[in-house]
């Protein structure tokens, strides 16, 4: 008998131990990709998430200061010793993320960074201004640095009620009651609680980048936050968006040192114009030449295929439309000038003719006569390539 207790008292002890093996292992999990010895800093007032392909969880201060970074995947883990917090805003801390990625290969060909506001404590920041911020900041860093990328922004908020306290109201007597269990003569209708139980559903912005014009916007209400990220030109070239400089005047070799011809094509009134020009007054050339084109439908179906198969200069092809240019003229100009990448001609009878240089060898039209030499109108826009 005194075995079979004595064997009973060890299979208890082994289920024991069992047991409380398992209830080791049962512990409340960490986040996926937290470092298990990452402690929260005290008084954050939110969590700023941004992800390339690592990903972090920045917590700030009410001043958007930088308490603490938490690397969430072995990516981010790589380089986050590498980033430098103490006495650093969000701003810089999200410059110095976006480098270093750089720096170790992680932004790729028009990566996509992400920013969201995973957590809010204090009721006085605002998030719309940190994923304002936090886009501005993206784009000029890669712009900084040559990068082509997009941002998007998100704000999944949690609530933070740890700190909370209970919503109390004064009733006549100065005593605060609590409101669920405020109970006088006037009580609600049972539509009215309801009412009060089901929270407003409160709208979400989600904003699209800001960009070089426009400050970030959401794509839903349309409402703006911050400010546009304004252009950051580079040889009269915007190095965010591709705008051009109009204040910009890069130098070019002058219109009077390239010997050669200035050439454009264009369609109006159902015939194509194909016009060279020479623009240095001391060559025999300087003038104007044009050749005329009708359209193919005017020539006898015989002749079109003969003229197709000759693949001769007078067979062209214009926006999809052939033409036949069977007849030409020419005519001198009066004068050619030039001034801050401005080239004026006049022809015989004073008509000015406006072009802009739009890079070495571009010419386009920026001002034109009813007539001008023996071309006629010359559409604005039309553009002369020097060859």
């Amino acid at each position: 008998m005194k075995r079979i207790i004595a064997l009973f008292l060890a299979l208890l002890l082994v289920f024991s131990f069992a047991g409380c093996g398992k209830n080791n292992t049962s512990s409340d999990s960490s986040v996926p990709g937290q470092s298990e010895d990452f402690v929260k800093p005290e008084n954050y007032a939110t969590v700023l998430y941004i992800k390339i392909n690592p990903e972090f969880n920045l917590y700030l201060d009410a001043k958007g200061n930088v308490l603490a970074i938490e690397p969430l995947n072995d990516d981010a883990k790589t380089f986050s010793d590498d980033i430098k917090i103490a006495n650093q805003n969000f701003e810089k801390v999200i410059n110095n993320i976006i480098s270093k990625a750089n720096d170790n290969g992680f932004v790729k060909t028009d990566a996509t960074v992400e920013f969201s506001v995973v957590e809010k404590k204090n009721d006085e920041v605002k998030t719309e201004d940190i994923l304002s911020k936090s886009t501005s900041t993206a784009n000029k860093v890669a712009a900084d640095l040559g990068l082509r990328i997009s941002v998007s922004t998100k704000a999944d908020i949690i609530v933070s009620t740890e700190d909370a306290e209970p919503n109390f109201k004064e009733d006549d007597s100065n005593n605060k009651i609590e409101d669920k269990n405020q109970d006088n003569n006037n009580q609600k209708t049972e539509n009215d609680k309801v009412t009060d139980k089901e929270p407003e559903n409160k709208h979400k912005h989600i904003f699209a980048s800001a960009t070089c014009v426009s400050p970030a916007k959401c794509v839903d209400c349309g409402i703006t936050v911050g400010e546009a990220l304004q252009h950051r030109f580079n040889k009269g070239m915007c190095t965010i968006c591709g705008a051009h400089d109009e204040n910009y005047q890069p130098k070019y070799t002058a219109i009077s040192q390239k010997n050669g011809h200035w050439v454009a094509r264009f369609v109006g009134d159902n015939t194509l114009f194909d016009v060279s020009a020479t623009f240095i007054k001391s060559s025999e050339e300087f003038g104007m030449s044009v050749g005329f084109g009708d359209p193919f439908s005017k020539l006898p179906p015989d002749f079109q295929e003969d003229i197709r198969n000759e693949n001769s200069e007078s067979y062209v092809v214009l926006e999809g439309k052939e033409y036949y240019i069977g007849r030409g003229d020419g005519d001198t100009l009066g004068d050619v000038t030039e001034d801050n990448n401005i080239v004026t001609v006049l022809d015989l009878d004073g008509n000015k003719l406006v072009l802009r240089r739009i890079n070495e060898n571009t010419l386009s039209v920026t001002e034109s006569p009813a007539t001008f030499a023996i071309v006629g109108k010359i559409p604005v826009g039309t553009e002369f390539n020097f060859q």
